[in-house]
C-alpha cells in the first residue's frame, strides 16, 4: 500500500546535495574566512619566520657545504643565503663569475 501523499520515513532527500566541486569551493571559502577572522596571540607574535626548504644534492656537494660550514663556523642556511646574494648580484652584472 504505497500512498504518494505519505512521505516514506526512510527516504533520502537529495535536493540539498551539491556536486563535490561546489562543496569543496564553498568549504574552502568558509575556512579561509574563518582563518582571516581568527586572531590570537600566536598570529600577532608571528614575524619574519623561516620556512622549510628541501632539495637533493650530490654527496660531494653536501660534503663541500659541510666543509665550508665547519671551516667558517656558519650554518648551511647562512652559506646558502650568501651564495644566493652573490648569484643574484652576478645575474645583475654587479659581480663577475669566478672562474675555477
Amino acid at each position: 500500500m504505497n500512498n504518494d501523499s505519505t512521505k516514506d520515513e526512510g527516504a533520502l532527500d537529495i535536493s540539498q546535495i551539491q556536486p563535490r566541486a561546489q562543496r569543496d569551493v564553498a568549504a574552502r571559502e568558509r575556512a579561509e574566512r574563518q582563518m582571516f577572522e581568527k586572531v590570537d596571540g600566536r598570529s600577532l607574535r608571528r614575524g619574519n619566520r623561516t620556512t622549510p626548504l628541501s632539495f637533493r644534492v650530490k654527496p660531494e656537494t653536501k660534503d663541500r657545504l659541510h666543509r665550508l660550514a665547519v671551516g667558517t663556523g656558519k650554518t648551511y642556511t647562512d652559506i646558502f643565503e650568501e651564495a644566493l646574494d652573490i648569484y643574484d648580484k652576478m645575474l645583475q652584472g654587479k659581480v663577475r663569475k669566478v672562474e675555477e
